[in-house]
Parts: structure tokens; C-alpha cells; sequence
């Protein structure tokens, strides 16, 4: 089964349980900051690159070997597939990770869009990398490096287009043999399937219940369209996937959910999965049935219907003769509201995914598919427009030529795992040749692509070496003698050791997967070109051209949140968790779902700007040391003090929030009874920032938004779990809330920050050098500060109230006085 395994360097796995000798342990980057000076973030990077490389580029060509991939709890794996090999790979090094997860994005791209090739698309990211980083090396600007790569590129890509040619039906077996590690059973059986099901005919791989492949066509279409939510999938496949399902086709935009609500409870009341394929849902319309669905209340899913307009009605019409069902539309008469049970179609088994929608029958209905067929044939032969004809091919090729299915037998659950990924990778460079054509294969044709390119060449040179390397030869030697003949057909044949015409010989690739091959590894070299975070300069009015663009970002990134993801979450939490039957809308949801959307938002916000805080300020001298602010590095004094990059944008995140915010609280949010305090808070906190940043306390300044944005998420938490029902948790949070806010801002901030910004900073301060500048800028930003510690106190004694009214209360979370208190007039969203 297996002939031989390859070797791998001491390397560690990212599922925790896939290694049970792991050399390297997991280590996590979220509080390191790496910086290029000396060039050794660069080095690490390339050295995490070339141990992938070296483990991966042992699965490459005919002679390539297999690499045990071992489980702590369960048998190993024993795979010949680069993609899954590079999807386990974590190196302990963070830097040298930083190398993997470049390769990976390489690798899964070329994955993405050809379904094979990824491994020779890792061995080209290793040779563009390390290429790349001498040539950098040796002084020359990466961006020019970047430039001189991208429009190299794009040429070779041009050029590879014109050395593919359309692939023959005889050399099919011969791409699938190839990508399947010269397995020429799966070959064979996969250029069957194509024969029976034809070149646009769906092929699905499956486990067996023998030992032995086989092949079965059923009945059933396939369709380019995919789920319309996420939410209809399972979390672990993405994939939506149902047994015994009814179907649903609506020749029509359904907007109202009340159309839908009676044919929701037929599935309900019948048990079995829905699947509805129309012209388009409206977010109204689909809200109920993902709301239903996440309820474990119904199994179902929406798909939009394939092509536009007459295309379209024609499709649905097909898919309604497959399976036995009937279209609505409303130009027949017939509407969502008189549908009934036995007007549903029916499938076997219904698999959707992002991008693609599969339908299987029983075969119940072949006798009116094959008058459909026949149909549609008599208007192919009645029509003289190519385009038309095409279209009208395309249908009966889905119609007649039915779904194959390859069951994948094997002895051993190891030994069937290795089979799928084959059969997988060999089904997927099957549909990769017949859609683009096909190229000559062994790493012959990019060696041929490496000719005139400096940079491009030699990292073009990786996968031939890499093969010859696999088959025990000399790298050097074959690229010499291969690229001494001007013949492109003639390359090395690693199977039999041998120099021939490889197109003859049947080394073919298929032109998708060596496209992107080449085209995708722009995002690799754009890598090299690195921001440093630990530049440092002295804060200009000029910087503050970057607030206009997060005061944008932010109500941006908040509406499509509110959307799609808040008001989901919200209709979710806040649905009786008692009534099994469809939602019903009330004000008082509809209430709490805005005061919930408005929380989640809040709370999204701090969370991420607390992580960027202590990112930006956890590994600094200062974040232990107040006194630290204002001394260093080296002799550095405040106020001459230069700020880093890294400080810059942090500023800028928080300053371009409370900038929205301003406008957020006027014109978007509810407006309550402290109205006035929070847009006293909010000007107070821009004011500050705008100041702190220019009087040159950013230091401090970081480790005041940390402080605050701590328990601030404690009390968004609260709220989100008071309008969704769950009691204990918005009382242990406000609990929280309160503890980290007398900590933090009654204790911590005025004992230690203001203590230094008050004291530490006159002992430091050069009177002399600045007899003017220096106390203006002490008395003005104290003075925000100790206003900011009066909104404090001030919203410490409406906490305590509320606190003091939760314990009489016996636990039970009041309305949050501070800011959820809705006044007479309140604004709708």
C-alpha cells in the first residue's frame, strides 16, 4: 500500500492532538512585535518557509513519497497531498510560522481555484521567497523587487495561456493518473466517469462499504449556485447536506415572510428537510427560516435559482421535471400562499456549498426527463444561434447526463483516507484540464517559463528540481539537458528515468493549476515588504488625516455588522427559547433588538481596542514603570520624545471611534436620559486624545484607553445579556463591571497615572529648554484628565445606586440607569 515514507524535519502540528512526539510546542504571537534591522526577521522567515518546503517537496512527482501525519489519539495518517500535509504544519518559531502561513495562502489559492497543483504552487512561494530575500539583500528595494515580479508575472502568465491546448477525451486518464500519484486504477475510473456523465457532468467522491472503488450514476443536476447564509451549513464541512428532502421553486423574488411561513410549517409538521431554490429572498424573508433553523425547529436552506431571466425560468422548469415538482410563479396562477405538499419536489439527497447546489433522485421521474430531453433537443435543431445552442446543450447535458459517483474502497481507514485525497486531487485536475486545456507536465513547461525572468527563473526551476530530486537525479543536470532543446514537448520523465516527448508520454498538467501557480505569488513578495511598527517620529498636525478615514471605517464596518451578523445574533438570543413554532414579531423585541445591536457594537469596539492597547503597550518599558512615560529611549526627555508607528496608530483607531461616535450618538443611536453625559464624554475623549497626542503623553495616554476599555466590555456584555433574557449572566457581568471600574478608574487611575502625569512628569521635564511649551502642555492635559476623573465619580455614584437596588432586588439586574434609561422621545433606528 505504502512504498515508501518520507523523512521530516522536527516540525509541530496545529491540531493539538496530531503529533504524539511534538519537538516544537505551539507558541502564540499575539503579544510580540518583530522588527528587520538587522535582517533576521527576514532569515526566520525564509527558514519557516524552506522546512515546509522540505517536508512537502517529498510528495511531488512520480517518484515522489508519502508523509505519516501521527495522532495522539486514533491511527495516523499516511498522505501523498501537499495541501493536507501544509494545513497540519506549525512550527514553533513565531517568525518562522509567519513563513508558513505565506506558503499556506499560496498553496490554498492555487487550491481554491484549480483543486490541485498546490504543491507545486508551495515549491514556487519557496523559490520566489528565497530568490527573492537575495536580491534584497544585496540592496535592492523590495518595492522594485515587487514592481519587476508583478509585470513579470503577468507576462508568463499570458505566455503559459498560449502553450496550453484543449485536452483530448484518450488523455483525461492520464491528468487523473498524474494528479493521483500515477494510481492509473483512478485514472481509469475517473476518465469513465467523464465518459458516462460527460465533460460538464458532476463527480462526487464517497466512502465505500467494500474494499474495492466503484463507480454508480444516478440521477440528479448539478448547478453554479450556492447557499444565500452560512447559517444553513454545518460549521465543520461549510457544507449543507439533507436526506430525503422536499424542494421548493419559486420563479420569483420572495419578500414577504408571511409567504413562507405556511410552507415552513408543512416541513415542520412533516418532518423532513426543505430546501427552497428561488429567483432571490429578500433579508426579511430568509430572517425566519435561519432563525427557525438555528432553533433546531426546522432543517432547511435557500439557494438562488442558476442564470437570469428566461435562462432562469427554463432551469427551474428543468429542476421541477427532475424532481417531480412544481415551479411558482405567479404569470401560472399559482402562488406561495395556495402551494401545497404534493407540489414540492422531491431529491434523494440535496449537497449545497458556497459556490454550488447538487440535487439526486430516485430515477422515479426518467421518463419525463428524457421527454424534457427530447424536447429541448427539437429546439436545439430549430435554432441557429450558436450562443442559443450552447445554452440549450448545456441543459440537456445536465439533464441526461446524470451525477457519477465514486465509492472509495479500502482495507484500512489509513489506507482509505490516502485513497480520497487522490481521488479528490485527480477529480478536481480532471475538471481543472477540461475547462483550460492542458500543459506539458513534470515541471517542464514553468522551466520553459523561466527563460528571460532573473528572479522568476530561478524559483521557476524549484518543481523540476524537486521531481529529479524525488527520482534520486541530479536537479542541475536535467534542467540543463531539458532546456539544451528548443523542443517544448521535450522534458525528464521521472516514472521511467528517462528524456522523451512528454505530451506523447502522457505528462500532462492541466493550464488552471500551473495559472495560478504563477499568477498568485504576488501576495508572497508583497510579504517582503515590511511596515515597521517600531518607527518612531514626532507627532505633526499632518497625522491626523488618518481620523477622516476611521471615522468612515468605523460606521461602515458597523453597518454590515448590523446587517448581517448583529441583528441575526440579536432575533436569535432574544427568540423565546420556549415556543416551538415559527417567530413572531413584537415591539418590545424589535426594542431590544436595536438596544442589543447597539451594545454588540460597543462592545466589538472596546474589545478590540483593549487588544490593540496592550499590543501596542505590553512589551514597553512604561507599561510596568510610569515613570517610564516620560524617559527613554536612551536620553530621550519629555516632551522631546519621538512616538512609534505602532503608538501613532492606535491613536488614530481611537481617536477616529469617539470622532464617529459624536456623530453616532446624534443622529443613529437611542437617545436616553444621560444624553448630555455621553456626549460630554465623548467630546472630553476626543478632546484628550486630539491633545495627549500633540502635548506628547501618548504613553500615558495608551495606558488610560487600556484601563477604561477593560471594563467597559464587562458592561456591554451585561446589556446584551439583560435584552436576551439571561439574568445570571448580566448580573455576574455588571458585577464584574463594577469591580474592574472601581480598580482601574477609581483606584489604579488617579493613585498611579495621575500621580505620574501630576508629579513623575515635572521631575523629568527640561524647565529651561521648554519655559513656555512645557507647563502648557502639563496644565492642559491634566486639566481633561481630572475632568475625566470627575465623570467618574459621578458615574460611580449612579453605579452604586444600581448596584445597591440589584442586591434589595435579590440579584435581579435592573434597567442600567447610566445609559439605557430610554427618554420620552425616543429615536428610532
Amino acid at each position: 500500500m505504502v512504498s515508501s515514507l518520507s523523512v521530516a524535519p522536527p516540525i509541530s502540528f496545529k491540531n493539538p492532538n496530531a503529533c504524539r512526539k511534538s519537538l516544537n510546542p505551539i507558541t502564540s504571537m499575539a503579544k510580540e512585535i518583530h522588527f528587520n534591522h538587522d535582517g533576521s526577521t527576514t532569515t526566520k522567515l525564509l527558514a519557516g518557509v524552506s522546512k515546509v518546503a522540505e517536508v512537502i517537496g517529498v510528495t511531488l512527482g512520480p517518484k515522489g513519497r508519502n508523509v505519516v501525519l501521527q495522532n495522539k489519539y486514533g491511527p495516523p495518517k499516511i498522505v501523498n497531498d501537499g495541501e493536507t500535509v501544509l494545513k497540519e504544519i506549525q512550527l514553533e518559531d513565531p517568525l518562522e510560522n509567519v513563513g508558513v502561513k505565506l506558503v499556506r495562502q499560496a498553496g490554498a489559492k492555487t487550491n481554491d481555484l484549480a483543486g490541485d497543483g498546490s504543491t507545486t504552487s508551495i515549491m514556487l512561494a519557496h523559490g520566489l521567497i528565497a530568490e527573492g530575500v537575495k536580491v534584497i539583500a544585496a540592496g535592492i528595494s523590495p518595492i522594485q523587487v515587487s514592481r519587476g515580479i508583478q509585470r513579470t508575472a503577468e507576462a508568463l502568465v499570458l505566455e503559459l495561456k498560449l502553450m496550453s491546448r484543449e485536452v483530448e477525451d484518450h488523455e483525461l486518464s492520464d491528468v487523473a493518473t498524474i494528479s493521483a500519484g500515477n494510481d492509473s486504477e483512478v485514472g481509469n475510473m475517473i476518465s469513465e466517469a467523464v465518459g458516462r456523465v460527460g465533460r460538464h457532468g458532476f463527480i462526487t467522491i464517497e466512502k465505500g462499504n467494500s474494499t474495492e472503488n466503484s463507480l454508480d450514476i444516478v440521477e440528479g443536476m448539478q448547478f453554479d449556485r450556492g447557499y444565500l447564509s452560512k447559517y444553513f451549513t454545518d460549521r465543520r464541512t461549510m457544507k449543507a447536506e439533507f436526506q430525503d428532502c422536499k424542494l421548493l421553486l419559486v420563479d420569483k423574488i420572495i419578500t414577504n415572510p408571511k409567504e413562507i411561513y405556511r410552507i415552513l410549517e408543512i416541513a415542520v409538521k412533516g418532518e423532513y428537510p426543505i430546501v427552497i431554490i428561488a429567483e432571490g429572498i429578500e433579508k426579511e424573508a430568509l430572517a425566519p427560516i435561519i432563525r427557525n433553523k438555528l432553533k433546531g425547529i426546522l432543517k432547511a436552506a435557500a439557494v438562488k435559482a442558476p442564470a437570469f431571466g428566461d435562462r432562469k425560468s427554463h432551469y427551474l422548469d428543468d429542476i421541477a421535471i427532475l424532481t417531480g415538482g412544481t415551479v411558482v410563479r405567479d404569470d401560472a396562477g399559482l402562488t406561495l400562499d395556495r402551494v401545497k405538499e404534493d407540489m414540492l419536489g422531491t431529491a434523494t439527497k440535496v449537497v449545497i456549498t458556497k459556490d454550488s447546489t447538487l440535487i439526486v433522485t430516485d430515477g422515479s421521474t426518467q421518463a419525463a426527463v428524457k421527454k424534457r430531453v427530447t424536447q429541448i433537443q427539437r429546439l436545439v435543431e430549430n435554432t441557429e444561434e450558436n450562443f442559443q445552442k450552447k445554452i440549450l446543450n448545456e441543459r440537456i447535458a445536465r439533464l441526461s447526463g446524470g451525477i457519477a459517483i465514486i465509492k472509495v474502497g479500502a482495507q484500512t481507514q489509513v489506507e482509505l483516507k490516502d485513497k480520497q485525497l487522490r481521488m479528490e486531487d485527480a477529480v478536481n485536475a480532471t475538471k481543472a484540464a477540461i475547462e483550460e486545456g492542458v500543459v506539458v507536465g513534470g515541471g517542464c513547461c514553468l522551466l520553459r517559463l523561466s527563460i528571460g525572468a532573473d528572479i522568476f527563473k530561478r524559483a521557476l526551476e524549484y518543481p523540476a528540481r524537486q521531481i529529479a530530486k524525488n527520482a534520486g537525479v541530479n536537479g542541475s543536470v536535467v534542467i540543463e539537458k531539458v532546456l539544451s532543446k528548443d523542443d517544448t514537448r521535450y522534458g525528464y520523465n521521472a516514472a521511467r528515468n528517462q528524456y522523451e516527448d512528454l505530451m506523447a508520454a502522457g505528462i500532462i498538467d492541466p493550464t488552471k493549476s500551473e495559472l495560478p501557480t504563477v499568477g498568485f505569488h504576488m501576495d508572497i513578495i508583497e510579504g517582503l515588504k515590511s511596515i515597521d511598527l517600531e518607527q518612531e517620529s514626532f507627532p505633526i498636525y499632518g497625522d491626523f488625516a488618518a481620523l477622516p478615514v476611521f471615522a468612515i471605517f468605523f460606521p461602515t464596518v458597523r453597518f454590515f455588522l448590523d446587517r448581517f451578523v448583529f441583528e441575526r445574533v440579536g432575533r436569535w438570543l432574544i427568540f423565546d427559547k420556549g415556543q416551538q413554532k415559527l417567530d413572531v414579531e413584537t415591539d418590545d423585541r424589535n426594542k431590544k433588538i436595536r438596544k442589543f445591536k447597539e451594545s454588540a457594537w460597543k462592545c466589538l469596539y472596546y474589545l478590540s481596542a483593549e487588544v490593540l492597547a496592550l499590543a501596542v503597550s505590553y512589551n514597553e518599558p512604561w507599561f510596568t514603570n510610569t515613570n517610564n512615560f516620560w524617559l527613554g529611549p536612551g536620553d530621550q526627555r519629555w516632551p522631546d520624545q519621538k512616538m512609534k508607528l505602532k503608538l501613532k496608530g492606535l491613536y488614530m483607531y481611537t481617536g477616529g471611534f469617539y470622532t464617529y461616535s459624536i456623530f453616532a450618538l446624534i443622529f443613529w443611536e437611542t437617545r436616553r436620559s444621560d444624553f448630555g453625559v455621553s456626549m460630554g464624554h465623548h467630546l472630553a475623549t476626543a478632546i484628550l486624545i486630539a491633545m495627549s497626542y500633540m502635548c506628547r503623553f501618548a504613553r500615558a495616554g495608551s495606558i488610560i484607553l487600556a484601563l477604561h476599555d477593560a471594563s467597559d466590555v464587562f458592561l456591554e456584555v451585561g446589556k446584551m445579556s439583560k435584552y436576551s433574557g439571561a439574568e445570571t449572566l448580566a448580573s455576574f457581568s455588571f458585577i464584574v463591571f463594577v469591580i474592574s471600574w472601581v480598580v482601574l478608574r477609581l483606584i489604579y487611575y488617579p493613585f498611579w497615572i495621575l500621580w505620574s502625569t501630576s508629579y513623575e512628569v515635572v521631575m523629568t521635564l527640561d524647565k529651561e529648554k521648554h519655559i513656555k511649551e512645557g507647563p502648557l502642555y502639563y496644565y492642559v492635559f491634566n486639566t481633561l484628565l481630572y475632568c475625566l476623573l470627575v465623570l467618574h465619580i459621578y458615574w460611580w455614584v449612579l453605579m452604586y445606586r444600581m448596584l445597591v437596588k440589584q442586591i434589595q432586588d435579590r440579584g435581579k439586574l435592573s434597567d442600567d440607569v447610566r445609559s439605557d434609561s430610554d427618554s420620552d422621545k425616543e429615536h428610532e433606528d
